[in-house]
């Protein structure tokens, strides 16, 4: 019973998914085929199919009939050739029926041969084909074919050719009057077998035969022939004369009386002989439009040679204002050549983008015709000579015109080395810019290493100055030129060291410049971000934003090692110093300022402010005085027998295989100061996951909890910066408060005891600016006293006793030093990049402390010491405010624009390293002449490069290398250092290099003897004595 009703069971009828296309026999997917009819009868798709390739596919009742995709796009081109087809074939019916219409009675073009079936060309084979059946005129069609062919072995018979001829002609008519479904059906098929891929119904109506065509045009025409052409010329004196038009020109004639303007050019060009003539009247035209562009009384842009033109030449200025209007002709040739109509499509290459090769291209071949029209190629020559091109390069390209001989370049580059400076002497006599000139200068050294060296044939080695001015941003024309208020000799020492209201401003900025880092490294910070200035903004923030103008002034051919070669240098700098504006200041690194200090010692006796040399005010510039700091760092925490101490700078330089460090600063600046920031940057993360109880930079806080995310803006900024000043307080701040002690017991004593002196004759104030009343907890040193206390309420990171060393943990030591000296680069760094002279300062009264303390017991930087003890004086109490004030916020120099300052030093670098490359490709041929005249010429070739950048819209190079990642080296770095944990204080911890590391870098200081050095200092500033003397000055 269940067996009968299983079998009974009505079953659900699928639709196939797959199906045979009814026209190629190929099975089709349902998202692959296309309905050909249905119940309702025939689609479009299937009346095309019959209409235009004669295959009949049928109906099927019930169901759908459907065709794949590659026949419905193949009916889809057959469709668009035919209709295409056609308009050609009505549109060569009409031309050939004008042509019909000459003189002479016979077609200007030859008769087309009769073309047979084999010498038709061969089908291709990508061809359109159907697997469609062949019905009798398909065999017609082929049998046709197949007479056709008996035909050219048997001629046919001549009674009959008349006939013929009538016969296709008819069909052409009729053909050429059909509509497109008639014309298929003409040359259509039925049902039958399936077709050979060459054998296709429709290949005739894509290729007709070309005999049929013509015979059948020229049968049809039944307009008269014009025999004879007469033009009727009447005078204005009433005498009429008819001429007749010669057999070779009529055509032009009748086009004259019915024809367009274009239609008269096109019957021109048709005629080969009034063709050749017009040629050479364009030609002729051309030629004096250029002879009239070369003339000397009219000069055009390319045969002017002065400075000023090479400098502001433009390429597209020539094409447009003059080419364009003098040689319109030319102009007009070059734009067909380089602009093709379809080219026009073609939205990068513009025809505005290809003026410039139009102006080379006019530029060639105007030198060619005159040697003078030579400005594209000095352009040329100029710039291939700034970027190191060959002697023979320039051999080679000459020869095609495109630049001038190498000897030809010198010379231009030798114009462009005149009056190299105009500007700076326009600078000095401008009542307004007179007050911003700075002069900046160094050392070039280069040797010449002959290759055949003997006894008389030595390497030679030039020692030379290469030396810059800079024209300030900031006038401070307004203020005093008298000297200051405050008296040097009586000026309080506290002056020079930090206050408590600048260590709050320090410690400010220090958070900005620690959140930076954290809300890019850390998860759960990275929404805090928004409330991290990208700027610490100052009052002259706008000012340091815009762009330095900035002049070379080329090299001096003096030593700057000996006193002599020192006081030529400064006499032929003098001549820069403008008149009634006191001092110039003269930047460079701190020997070379010491140099400058003992010429102006030497000349002090002299008569006149020339004689005396003391135009200048020399002053040691921060890029070199990074460099010490950077050194002193190294002292401080390098040592290649670490690298099994995890945490330490050579450990971490080892895992991220930063070889090229190799503790030499002085030749590795760059990669050790890259190595110093990214360690930092690792401390940092570590302090900040030491803080918030984190395991891993993704990880949610534990301690220290963020606000809710529903807490308003003022309360999450508050809360992130409040964090960031205590990890600042924990690990950063209090690192240079372990000398607070006895500096404040020293500082204190002499303090009281001058106090008391002068209390016994009735003054109330002390010669150092503390007061009669002075407390135990004040000192010269107030914001060592403020840090001390910070660390003090600190118990997670309390500071141990630094006589216990079994008690101390010299890792955790080592871990807040490290970050201390590199919180301090990068609030360098920062000051610099915003042109922020205020920070620069608060940096130098750090740095002079951490100079004059000795490193590991070893000998300090008691001269850059000295620097920053000047610059500090200078500002504050030597200088009038003027002078000051230039001094202050001169040091800065940005070639391009926003947060982008750099130190005048270190621009200046960067040209003697430009020199030095450009002197360096000149190998044994390297003179004095050919080094000044590298040195003079950047100036006006610096402007014409940037001028050629900017009209040919050149994208400027980058300056700076492209960055790489650091996320990995980041990585491996935070892994070593919480593998080693180094900001958990753990008694007794010490590294093998460095086992009693002490945590403040200026642990070594003497309170007593730093203070008995700057009174020292103070003292012989007071007598206008500004030099360096070691015996004086040293502890």
């Amino acid at each position: 019973m269940a067996s009968e009703v299983t079998s009974t069971t009505p079953k659900k009828l699928v639709k196939p998914n797959a199906e045979g296309c009814k026209v190629c026999g190929i099975t089709a997917q349902s998202n692959a085929r296309a309905v050909i009819s249905n119940s309702m009868g025939k689609s479009k798709l299937g009346k095309d199919f019959q209409a235009y390739c004669g295959i009949d596919v049928g109906e099927e009742k019930g169901r759908s009939v459907y065709c794949c995709r590659n026949c419905k796009l193949k009916l889809e081109t057959i469709i668009k050739k035919i209709i295409d087809m056609r308009e050609v074939f009505m549109k060569t019916n009409q031309e050939k029926t004008k042509r019909l219409r000459m003189p002479t009675g016979e077609s200007p073009q030859p008769k087309k041969a009769c073309v047979t079936i084999d010498q038709q060309p061969p089908v291709a084979k990508r061809g359109l084909a159907f697997s469609a059946s062949r019905d009798e005129n398909s065999v017609r069609n082929i049998d046709a074919a197949e007479k056709e062919k008996t035909s050219e072995t048997n001629p046919p018979d001549t009674r009959n050719h008349d006939r013929q001829d009538t016969d296709n002609a008819s069909d052409s008519v009729s053909l050429s009057h059909r509509s497109t479904p008639e014309i298929n059906e003409h040359f259509g098929q039925s049902q039958g077998p399936p077709l050979s891929r060459q054998l296709l119904p429709f290949y005739r109506i894509l290729q007709p035969p070309l005999i049929v065509v013509a015979t059948g045009i020229m049968n049809l025409c039944s307009r008269p022939v014009v025999k004879s052409l007469s033009v009727l010329i009447e005078y204005t004196t009433g005498v009429k004369e008819m001429k007749q038009i010669p057999a070779s020109r009529q055509s032009i004639g009748l086009t004259l009386t019915k024809g367009s303007d274009d239609d008269v050019a096109k019957a021109v060009m048709e005629n080969e002989a009034v063709k050749r003539s017009c040629t050479a009247n364009v030609l002729t035209e051309l030629s004096d439009q250029c002879s009239k562009l070369c003339r000397v009384n009219n000069p055009s842009m390319l045969r002017s040679k002065t400075v000023r033109d090479i400098v502001s030449f433009k390429f597209g200025d020539f094409v447009n204002k003059e080419l364009k209007e003098r040689a319109s002709l030319l102009y007009q040739f070059l734009f067909a050549v380089a602009c093709s109509a379809s080219g026009s499509r073609n939205t990068v290459k513009t025809p505005e983008k290809k003026i410039l090769g139009m102006a080379m291209a006019a530029g060639i071949l105007l030198k060619a015709r005159n040697k003078d029209m030579c400005m594209a190629q000095v352009v040329t020559s100029l710039l291939l000579h700034n970027g190191g091109l060959s002697e023979m390069g320039f051999a080679r390209l000459n020869k095609l015109e495109v630049s001038l001989s190498h000897t030809s370049t010198i010379r231009y580059n030798a114009l462009m080395a005149e009056d190299f400076d105009a500007d700076v002497k326009k600078w000095i006599e401008s009542p307004q810019d007179k007050h911003l000139v700075k002069i900046v200068g160094d050392n070039i050294d280069t040797t010449i290493k002959k290759r055949d060296q003997r006894k008389d044939n030595p390497n030679t080695d030039f020692h030379w100055f290469l030396s810059m001015a800079f024209r300030g941003r900031i006038s401070f024309a307004n203020l005093p030129k008298e000297r200051p208020i405050p008296d040097i000799e009586r000026f309080p020492l506290t002056e020079f060291l930090l206050s408590p209201a600048e260590v709050v401003e320090l410690k400010q900025h220090y958070s900005i410049l620690l959140l930076r880092v954290l809300c890019n490294n850390i998860s759960f910070l990275k929404s805090f971000k928004k409330f991290v200035p990208n700027h610490i903004l100052h009052e002259y923030s706008v000012e340091m934003h815009q762009k330095s103008e900035e002049r070379s002034l080329g090299l001096i051919f003096e030593n700057e090692n000996s006193t002599d070669g020192m006081a030529k240098i400064i006499e032929t700098l003098h001549g820069y110093v403008p008149n009634g504006v006191g001092k110039v200041v003269f930047g460079g690194d701190q020997l070379t300022c010491e140099r400058v200090t003992g010429v102006q010692r030497l000349r002090q006796t002299g008569r006149t402010q020339v004689e005396r040399l003391d135009g200048f005010l020399p002053t040691a510039e921060s890029w070199h005085a990074k460099m010490c700091l950077m050194m002193v760092i190294f002292k401080f925490l390098w040592n290649d027998k670490s690298a099994k101490d995890m945490g330490t700078l050579y450990q971490l330089r080892c895992a991220t295989s930063r070889t090229n460090v190799t503790g030499d600063v002085k030749h590795e600046m760059n990669w050790s100061r890259d190595l110093i920031v990214d360690v930092t940057d690792a401390h940092c993360i570590i302090a900040a996951m030491k803080y918030f109880g984190l395991q891993s930079p993704d990880d949610v806080p534990k301690k220290n909890l963020p606000p809710s995310q529903s807490a308003n803006a003022k309360v999450k900024k508050d809360w992130v910066h409040r964090s960031a000043m205590a990890i600042l307080d924990n690990y950063v701040m209090a690192d240079i408060g372990k000398i607070h002690s006895s500096v404040e017991a020293s500082c204190n004593e002499q303090t009281c005891r001058r106090t008391q002196s002068r209390q016994q004759r009735g003054n109330g104030a002390s010669a150092d600016g503390a007061s009669a009343g002075v407390q135990s907890n004040s000192s010269f040193l107030p914001w060592l006293s403020s840090v001390a206390q910070t660390s003090e309420a600190s118990a997670s990171t309390s500071d141990v006793d630094d006589t216990s060393e079994g008690t101390e943990d010299f890792v955790h030591n080592y871990a807040c030093s490290l970050l201390f000296l590199g919180m301090l680069v990068k609030y360098y760094e920062d000051a610099i990049k915003e042109g922020d002279a205020n920070r620069e300062e608060k940096f130098w009264k750090i740095a002079m402390l951490i100079f004059k303390a000795r490193i590991n017991n070893q000998s300090n930087r008691v001269k850059y010491a000295f620097e920053s003890f000047k610059y500090l004086a200078l500002v504050k109490a030597v200088l009038p405010p003027q002078l000051a004030m230039k001094l202050k916020w001169g040091r800065f120099v940005n070639s391009k624009g926003g947060a982008n300052n750099m130190e005048c030093d270190r621009r200046l670098e960067s040209e003697v390293r430009s020199v030095k490359d450009k002197m360096d490709g000149m190998g044994k041929n390297l003179t004095p002449a050919s080094a000044q005249r590298i040195a003079r010429s950047s100036n006006n070739t610096n402007v014409m490069v940037k001028n050629f950048d900017n009209h040919c819209e050149v994208h400027p190079q980058v300056l700076s290398h492209s960055k790489v990642s650091r996320e990995l080296d980041l990585q491996i770095m935070v892994n070593d250092l919480l593998r080693q944990d180094v900001f958990e204080c753990i008694p007794g911890r010490k590294h093998s290099a460095f086992p009693t590391h002490i945590r403040s870098p200026v642990h070594s200081l003497s309170a007593s003897a730093l203070l008995k050095w700057m009174k020292t200092l103070r003292r012989k500033f007071a007598h206008g004595n500004l030099s360096f003397l070691a015996n004086e000055v040293e502890d």
